[in-house]
């Protein structure tokens, strides 16, 4: 079976609420705290070393960012870059005005297909985004957790950290473990947001 790719990428716009942009193509939501990768894992996903932005300050992307993938087998998909959550450098009054904008997006938007919330596989214990999960599955909402940053920690340190992430968040397989700096797990990353491309 030939290997999924992205032959194109490109940013499809800025929004700052549901109604900002059409529906067209399937959605996939990329959520996770402002440090966790985000848009190094998008950049990664989509071999473009610029399509997302990366800021030095985490808190920054403070709207939803858009980005349509036509893929390999003649399908296309939308991820969408939601702001993060939970990080010291974005102020309280701004995570509030953030919730009710990712809140209508993941429950107000007939094609979005699933949500992979990104964790920092050397974080341990991140109780905000296992909550998260927990309301998403409650809902109905299709969650997949994803290791990012593998390349941080030594081989015999991942194995543990890999079992935690599936415990802490009650997987019933581990989570793809991932890394921007080396490619590893986008292979299987691609694989599984083509799952839900038409």
């Amino acid at each position: 079976m030939a290997e999924v790719r992205v032959i194109r990428a490109s940013w499809a716009g800025a929004a700052s609420s549901v109604d900002d942009l059409p529906q067209t193509v399937p959605e996939v939501a990329v959520c996770g705290r402002s440090n966790v990768g985000k848009s190094s894992l998008i950049n990664a996903v989509c071999q473009r070393k610029d399509l997302a932005r990366t800021s030095a300050t985490p808190g920054r992307t403070q709207c939803i960012h858009v980005f349509d993938l036509a893929l390999s087998t003649g399908k296309q998909v939308r991820l969408v870059d939601l702001p993060g959550f939970g990080h010291a450098e974005a102020s309280k009054a701004v995570r509030r005005q953030f919730a009710p904008m990712i809140s209508d997006w993941l429950f107000g938007r007939p094609l979005l297909r699933a949500v992979l919330l990104l964790q920092d596989l050397r974080r341990e214990g991140d109780s905000d985004a296992q909550a998260f999960a927990d309301e998403l599955r409650a809902r109905g909402v299709g969650v997949f957790v994803v290791a990012t940053k593998a390349d941080k920690l030594a081989k015999t340190q991942r194995f543990a950290a890999v079992q935690r992430l599936q415990r802490e968040f009650k997987l019933p397989r581990p989570p793809v473990v991932t890394s921007s700096e080396s490619g590893e797990g986008m292979a299987e990353l691609v694989r599984l947001i083509a799952h839900w491309s038409v």
